[in-house]
């Protein structure tokens, strides 16, 4: 599933001309659309899949005539209720064009622009940066890939200086006398929900999550759920088998090894996901993650893939490795299923059972979540604005964890505290309020650079309309360019395509997703005693047959139990990748790529002479000197 559009004539890629026009002054190119179809002389291309039509009712209607998605161009109250995950392309008899991406730019669309000529892609590695020996490096998109969480630039940059992403919602369009042009649709917003009346609102939520499970289901082929043991994969598997039957309901896990001192990282997660596919009678296969060795082909598996979408985070692997075994095990017609983007939708990404550890009290520790995320909240966010701090509990609490000099001041004006509270929560390692960028990788100019152009592209246009009522919406309107173009989301995505798969992420619906939205504080956000994802879990204990008594104890790794353990720290100290990570790094290569007015060159050095002295790696080393390692090797190596 590529393409690239393009005048250049003279640019060789190794992909089929699908259209060309009369002087060959702008082609076409690509491989596998899922629609090519013609309408009054304009053609039409689709790339990915449209899983259905959003009804009034929020049904999903599968059966629709192929012209309809003429109307993703022409209607943009249809485009709304398109459900899928796709790139369209109109290209007119004079050879104009428009260009976009499903309303949740689950798809990328990339953009260069390079002496008069245009390239247009899926993927980076088609496009004449990706080629070029002295390449300009986009130090704000290498900034967001190697601090920002995600391990990738947000949605609208890239790390070629001169290649653009098309951002959520924007639709690229060209013609001969305007030449290339953007601009941005507007999002539909569905009808207000009445969570006063909260058993219809709890019944709400679980008719949108069934919905949502049943509209990517198969009916005659497998439903394989790539599960971990908690809440998320665990009530889809649970889904599955209320809406079908457990004989087409299937599950895969990861054990995952990462060094042989260490052995199996998450015993935890494979008992309980054993217990739960053991109560529903449903078939689960164990694939090894197994670190240990074979660094190389997994490396040579797995690049082309990931320097094209511009990844370089360690999620990606388990990605990459569990959707190559279900790509042999399994038939390419069998449906595929996740449940990534359950924490950020519900709360925020704090539902893991680990905001503050506590070797006993998981009851405690999964509370500690919620007070996390209560100060994201719109009660917290008064108390800001008030400047009544330091009168909270809560946040005094947490400021006790954090090292002196963690913090800013806060501001003066509402409008700037709005605005510390948007990039505490999004351009912040540290995921509290007022937190400041404490990264030692990045200079003090690349800190102020990062904050000014990241606030200013992503979330200005959020703060300026900023309220506690609209909080929570505009939260999951940011995850689009945030979090969910990242490691959590799009690897998975992107591997599975890899292997011909199509995956689903019920918690990716847009119907869900704008429930949710919606969800106020009280429903398992806020300081109450109803648990994190408080609707999901209703929905588990009144109308899924679920074994809720299962969820206890240790939630999945070591590090549940043992604070000191770390998944990067075995990987990057101790398993067959830190051998081939040392070669790339002893090259010094990343001194090419690394501007040392962004970047803090002298700790990085320090930093890759303690690793090549092989020395143990702590705390902020390890994710520092494993971003580095991870664009040399993927990214920028020739």
């Amino acid at each position: 599933m590529q393409f690239l559009i393009t005048n250049d004539s003279e640019y060789k890629i190794g992909l089929n001309i699908i259209l060309q026009s009369p002087n060959k002054d702008l082609s076409l190119y690509g491989n596998d659309p899922a629609l090519n179809f013609k309408i009054n002389d304009d053609n039409y291309f689709l790339f990915g899949f449209i899983n259905g039509i959003r009804q009034e009712n929020g049904k999903i209607k599968k059966d629709f005539e192929q012209n309809a998605i003429a109307g993703i161009f022409e209607d943009n109250d249809f485009f709304n209720r398109v459900e899928g995950r796709f790139i369209s392309i109109k290209i007119s008899k004079d050879f104009s064009f428009k260009i976009k991406s499903d309303k949740q730019s689950k798809l990328d669309i990339f953009l260069q622009e390079k002496e008069n000529k245009i390239f247009i892609s899926s993927g980076a590695s088609l496009l004449p940066a990706a080629k070029e020996e002295n390449f300009k490096v986009d130090n704000i998109g290498l900034m967001q890939a190697t601090y920002i969480y995600g391990g990738r630039p947000l949605k609208k940059h890239s790390l070629f200086k001169d290649v653009l992403r098309l951002g959520v919602l924007e639709t690229l369009s060209f013609d001969s006398s305007e030449g290339l042009k953007i601009f941005k649709e507007e999002k539909k917003k569905y009808k207000k929900i009445d969570f006063g009346n909260e058993e219809s609102a709890l019944k709400d939520y679980s008719d949108r999550f069934l919905e949502s499970v049943k509209s990517c289901a198969s009916k005659d082929r497998n439903n394989v759920v790539f599960l971990s043991s908690g809440w998320d994969s665990t009530s889809i598997l649970g889904a599955l088998v209320h809406l079908f039957s457990r004989d087409k309901t299937k599950a895969i896990i990861g054990r995952m090894k990462y060094s042989e001192r260490s052995e199996i990282a998450n015993s935890f997660e494979i008992k309980r996901a054993k217990e739960i596919t053991d109560y529903y009678g449903v078939d689960l296969e164990i694939v090894d993650l197994d670190y240990t060795k074979d660094a190389e082909k997994i490396f040579t598996k797995l690049k082309d893939t990931f320097k094209s979408q511009q990844f370089t985070s360690l999620t990606g692997f388990n990605h990459w490795l569990l959707a190559e075994h279900a790509s042999k095990n399994f038939s390419k017609k069998d449906v595929f299923f996740a449940g990534e983007m359950s924490d950020g939708a519900h709360n925020f990404g704090f539902s893991q059972y680990a905001t503050i550890f506590h070797p006993s009290s998981y009851d405690f520790r999964e509370y500690s979540d919620k007070m996390n995320t209560y100060l994201f909240g719109p009660t917290f966010l008064k108390v800001l604005i008030d400047k009544k701090q330091d009168n909270d509990p809560v946040w005094n609490f947490f400021k006790t964890l954090k090292p002196e000099g963690f913090f800013e001041n806060i501001k003066e004006t509402e409008q700037s505290i709005k605005e510390q509270f948007l990039k505490s929560f999004f351009v912040r390692s540290g995921r509290i309020p007022l937190s400041k960028n404490n990264s030692n990788l990045l200079t003090d100019f690349g800190k102020k650079e990062l904050d000014s152009v990241t606030f200013n592209t992503y979330l200005k246009q959020h703060a300026d309309r900023l309220t506690p009522e609209n909080l929570y919406s505009t939260f999951l309107d940011c995850y689009d360019n945030f979090h969910w173009q990242g490691s959590t989301v799009a690897t998975l995505y992107h591997a599975c395509e890899a292997q011909d798969l199509k995956c689903f992420m019920p918690f990716h619906d847009s119907y869900l997703l704008d429930y949710l939205s919606q969800m106020p504080e009280s429903f398992g956000r806020g300081l109450e005693l109803r648990p994190t994802k408080f609707p999901l879990k209703w929905t588990l204990k009144n109308i899924i047959d679920y074994p809720y008594e299962l969820q206890t104890g240790p939630h999945s790794y070591t590090y549940d139990i043992d604070p000191s353990f770390s998944h990067a720290g075995e990987i990057i100290n101790y398993s067959s990748f830190s051998n081939i990570w040392r070669k790339s790094l002893s090259s010094k290569n990343y001194l090419n790529f690394l501007d040392d007015e962004f970047f803090n060159i002298s700790y990085i050095n320090g930093l890759v002479e303690k690793y090549l002295s092989k020395e143990e790696l702590v705390g902020d080393e390890i994710s520092d000197t494993l971003n580095v390692a991870m664009q040399d090797m993927l990214i920028f190596s020739r």
